[in-house]
């Protein structure tokens, strides 16, 4: 599994920044920030698991 800071290094690459919000439990609010992620920078994330709790990296394009 990729760490986050080897993301953030690969996202920085691409002139991308990342940002990891914690979402608990909630699929429809995991899916509406994949898609909000696929939009934006035209690939869909991957969703990890630790343990109860869900890590999204969110991205966006840096100003």
């Amino acid at each position: 599994m990729i760490r986050h800071y080897e993301l953030i290094v690969w996202l920085q690459k691409f002139d991308k920044v990342a940002d990891v919000r914690l979402v608990h439990g909630e699929s429809s609010a995991q899916q509406a920030l994949q898609s909000e992620i696929e939009q934006q920078c035209g690939f869909r994330p991957k969703i990890m698991n630790y343990g109860e709790s869900v890590d999204l990296i969110h991205m966006f394009d840096r100003e």
